[in-house]
């Protein structure tokens, strides 16, 4: 616990499209458990049920953005903010990350599940606020997925921080330029803006 902040981290299971066939992949239904548990410990924990977030990195930022419309409110499943920095987000078209489509959905998923498992076109008016950061350099999941998410939060009403910062590549974590070790401050900085 630091600045107010409470934080639990997740060691989930890999998704095992060969497993779940159709169904949640394993990853998922292991975030949604999680946050009900992190709610279900609020009165110990001394934390607000109320103020229950997630944050993902990369591929963990996909599994974390999911929870957003996976997630259901009344189960304690949905979280009430989510961070996202330099997630996979699209899943179909030049800018996805073949290889965690792949992982997610396996070598050859329906465009059903494409859809499905596309954050962008999953965004609605009821999704949480949205924290994003990506760097302009990242080679290995372009910029354009934070963006396309950040178009359709803002296109559905839902309150939305993009930052696409000059360089930091992808993964870094912390930060490993300038510009990439600012968001830890911002982020708590919008956070502490959440009604």
């Amino acid at each position: 616990q630091k600045n107010g902040i409470t934080a639990a981290v997740l060691k989930y299971r890999l998704p095992q499209p060969a497993v779940t066939g159709e169904a949640l992949p394993l990853s998922q239904q292991d975030a949604l458990v999680a946050l009900r548990f992190v709610r279900g410990r609020a009165v110990e924990w001394g934390i607000d049920p109320r103020r229950v977030g997630i944050m993902g990195f990369s591929a963990g930022g996909h599994l974390a953005g999911s929870t957003a419309f996976l997630g259901d409110a009344k189960a304690g499943t949905r979280p009430d903010f989510v961070a996202l920095l330099y997630p996979v987000v699209l899943m179909d078209g030049p800018s996805t990350h073949t290889g965690s489509r792949k992982n997610l959905l396996g070598p050859a998923p329906t465009a059903g599940r494409i859809e499905r498992f596309s954050l962008e076109q999953q965004a609605n008016r009821n999704s949480p606020p949205h924290f994003l950061v990506h760097a302009l350099d990242d080679k290995g999941v372009p910029p354009q997925n934070s963006q396309a998410l950040a178009d359709a939060l803002r296109a559905a009403g839902v309150p939305v921080a993009l930052q696409i910062i000059a360089d930091g590549g992808h993964g870094f974590g912390l930060g490993r330029s300038d510009a990439s070790r600012r968001w830890p401050a911002e982020f708590v900085t919008w956070l502490a803006q959440l009604p």
